[in-house]
Formats: C-alpha cells, structure tokens, sequence
C-alpha cells in the first residue's frame, strides 16, 4: 500500500490542534464524519474548500 509522505499529518492530535486553530474545535471521529459528507455531496452545508498558500496569505492579509 503507498502511503503519501504527507499522511502523518493527518494524525488525531495534529487535525483536532487544526480544528481548535480555527475556532471551530472538532474530535476526530466528528472531523472525519464531516469530511466524508463534504466529499460525498450528501449535504449543501458541509462542503470542502481547497486553499493555496497564497490564498491563504491573502485572507490573513485581509483580516488584519
């Protein structure tokens, strides 16, 4: 099985310390929940939003 080298940062603590960085704290188990649904298109209110660093940067820029 490949495993991306990138897969480590989906580990329990580093999603839920993502999740709190945000405001909007979930457990994991809620947090894959969430994502399953976004991906599946099984509900219009929860949805996967994709950023760059860019984007990213311009929000922040824009927040501040």
């Amino acid at each position: 099985m490949y495993i991306p080298p990138y897969s480590h940062v989906l580990c329990v603590p580093a999603v839920e310390e993502l999740t709190r960085k945000t405001g909007n704290f979930k457990k994991f188990p809620i947090f894959v929940k969430m994502l399953a649904t976004a991906f599946s298109r099984s509900s219009e209110s929860v949805f996967v939003e994709m950023f760059t660093y860019g984007d990213l940067e311009a929000l922040r820029k824009k927040r501040s």
